[in-house]
Order: C-alpha cells, then sequence, then structure tokens
C-alpha cells in the first residue's frame, strides 16, 4: 500500500506500472463524468460519488488482477487497510469482478485508518485489504476516482 500526495507519488515513480494512471489522475477535471473512462492498455478508471457509510456497513475487499489507484475530487472519508494474510477471508474470490472480501480477526488491533481528502492517493495492491467509503467525522457525500492497473 502506498499512501501520499498525488504529487509526490509521481515524483517517486516508485512502480513504473503506475504512471499512465498517475498522469492521468493529475489531469482530471473535477467534473469528469461519472462512470468507466478507458485508459491506455488494460487500465480503466472508475468514477463514482456516494454517501459516506459507517465502518461496520460492509468487508475489507481485495482484488487479483488489478492494483487499485484511488483519489478524491470532492469530500473526506476513511479508508481501512489491513494485508490480506491478517486476516479473514469472508467471501471466495469472484473471478468475473476480481474482488474478494475479508474481515479482520478477533481482537485484531492492526487495522490502519487512511484519511482521504483533495491532494492525497492511495494505491492498494493484490495483498492490501481496503475499506474505502467510511465516514470521517461526519456522513458526506464524495466524488471519488479509481484507477484499475492491471498487475
Amino acid at each position: 500500500m502506498l499512501f501520499d500526495s498525488l504529487d509526490h507519488l509521481i515524483e517517486k515513480n516508485l512502480d513504473t506500472r503506475l504512471s499512465g494512471g498517475l498522469a492521468f489522475l493529475k489531469n482530471i477535471a473535477p467534473d469528469i463524468e461519472i462512470g468507466r473512462h478507458g485508459l491506455e492498455g488494460q487500465a480503466y478508471a472508475m468514477v463514482d460519488e456516494y454517501e459516506t457509510v459507517p465502518e461496520d456497513s460492509h468487508e475489507f475487499e481485495a482484488h487479483k488482477q488489478y492494483i487499485d489507484i484511488q483519489i478524491l475530487l470532492r469530500g473526506e472519508e476513511t479508508i481501512q487497510w489491513r494485508n490480506i494474510d491478517q486476516m479473514e477471508q469472508h467471501k471466495p474470490y469472484d473471478e468475473k469482478d476480481d474482488y474478494w472480501l475479508f474481515t479482520p480477526k478477533p481482537n485484531d488491533s492492526g487495522v490502519q485508518n487512511l484519511v482521504m481528502s483533495a491532494g492525497l492517493a492511495a494505491v492498494f495492491y493484490p495483498s492490501d485489504g481496503h475499506k474505502p467509503g467510511v465516514i470521517h467525522h461526519a456522513a458526506q457525500s464524495v466524488k471519488k476516482v479509481v484507477v484499475k492497473v492491471p498487475v
């Protein structure tokens, strides 16, 4: 998992597979249409608007085929993170939709909270369980872009 400002992730260039997606995010217009946007190769971006929810309203997710780069264009949310090796699988892998679900083990104190706002980016690799859309301070509407980059 990487968590930093979008500008720093671009500058550091830690993973060249992410370059096209990061460049797309750097130049994105705040009024970009909701929905799927094709990028170079097999990469694509999903733009969505939603209300943040309490942390117990959904599970951690992870993906095998894609790396997620997530940014917010509007609002603020918490994304919870934990390595999937430290959690229990809750739902078997769904190859068609590229996800499976996890829950933390009982008494696990290793879940990390990433507070997302405009200008910050989080990158989640296949071993990174993540629970986006969690309320930070108060429920609110957010506009988010998730770039999906093939592994």
